[in-house]
């Protein structure tokens, strides 16, 4: 995801504002320090980190851990991004217990893997630790339909970062995501991917370095939204469907 904080071996901010991308970095959702007890876990792997995702629970095992308490994660869904990009949607085999701290673990990382986040107050790397808070149940609102908003392409010294903008007047107490479908309406290929909602926009393209979708220019696409927060608790009238057509190019 563009704006969601890769934990790179080597690199930091995130790849596609630097002036090389890194080989491998981990993402973790919710990337706040708080975490529902009904909450999904959505975990991205970028570059060479693709392969832990495709094999947690095989050659990696993926769990929260409290004390002596051990939960695992089911995996209940895979991506596949078109740029250098996978993410696993991952569920807690039962209810988180309330005021706990839970740290994120996998088995079996190699060497050059980081499952940690920066901490910006420290100057630092930390593991993923979540505190629990009461389950959420209560739907995400919408003000207004979504509506695209803008477009931008840019080339920078790895490649070009292509977006379609969309607004999102959505309002939760917590973080939001959106399933995000995209169909190539000349080739009829579908894509799945779980953008972050941030700051009331959705980003679809990928950045330089990586990204959920990729564009073919003069062709007209299919996007489907559906907005949800944490706890997978679906917006009402938030399933909506545009047309579109991706940023062309500055050397067309």
């Amino acid at each position: 995801m563009k704006h969601l904080l890769f934990l790179l071996l080597s690199l930091f901010p995130l790849g596609q504002i630097a002036a090389k991308c890194a080989n491998n970095g981990l993402n973790v959702f919710p990337s706040g320090s708080s975490i529902r007890a009904n909450s999904l876990i959505l975990l991205e792997g970028y570059g060479e980190s693709q392969q832990i995702i495709k094999g947690l629970n095989k050659e990696y095992a993926v769990y929260l851990i409290s004390g002596n308490e051990k939960i695992k994660l089911f995996v209940n869904e895979i991506n596949e991004g078109s740029y250098r990009v996978s993410q696993a949607l991952l569920l807690p085999e039962k209810a988180l217990t309330e005021e706990k701290i839970y740290t994120l673990v996998i088995d079996n990382l190699p060497s050059q893997e980081r499952l940690q986040r920066y901490n910006a107050k420290v100057g630092d790397f930390e593991n993923i630790n979540w505190t629990v808070n009461a389950a959420d149940t209560e739907k995400p609102t919408i003000k207004t339909k979504i509506k695209e908003s803008g477009k931008s392409y840019e080339v920078y010294g790895c490649g070009p970062t292509t977006y379609v903008i969309f607004d999102c007047n959505a309002l939760d107490n917590g973080e939001l995501l959106c399933k995000t479908t995209l169909k190539n309406l000349k080739t009829g290929q579908v894509q799945v991917y779980y953008l972050p909602v941030e700051n009331g926009k959705i980003q679809v393209g990928h950045g330089m370095c990586f990204g959920a979708f990729s564009f073919e220019e003069n062709t007209t696409y299919k996007v489907g939204f559906e907005i949800m927060d944490a706890s997978i608790n679906i917006a009402k009238n938030s399933r909506q469907t545009l047309k579109i057509i991706p940023p062309k190019s500055q050397s067309k």
